[in-house]
């Protein structure tokens, strides 16, 4: 009766097998890449300090930016559409 349910053909059998290689070859492509991968190196005092003054210096761009932004933006005002009414003198040659 089991055999019923788990019945491969020869190529379904083979199709099975070749999906599990290819599993199995990125599964260990993977690992080694992991293996591979370098080790992360902490960040100095000085590169930290470097950050900080980088970080210090585009929050003042972000400031000088902001300030020479006008005040009175303009808005858009939605006007009715309709895309089911077709236009009087419009076709296509």
């Amino acid at each position: 009766m089991w055999k019923d349910f788990f019945y491969y053909t020869k190529s379904e059998r083979r199709v099975i097998l070749l999906l599990l290689a290819i599993a199995l070859l990125l599964l260990g492509i993977w690992a080694v890449m992991e293996y591979l991968r370098p080790v992360e190196v902490p960040v100095t005092l000085s590169e930290s300090e470097e950050i900080d003054s980088f970080l210090a210096n585009l929050e003042e761009q972000e400031k000088i930016r902001k300030s020479h932004t006008p005040k009175n933006e303009i808005s858009a005002v939605l006007q009715p559409f309709d895309p089911n009414v077709s236009f009087q003198n419009w076709r296509i040659d």
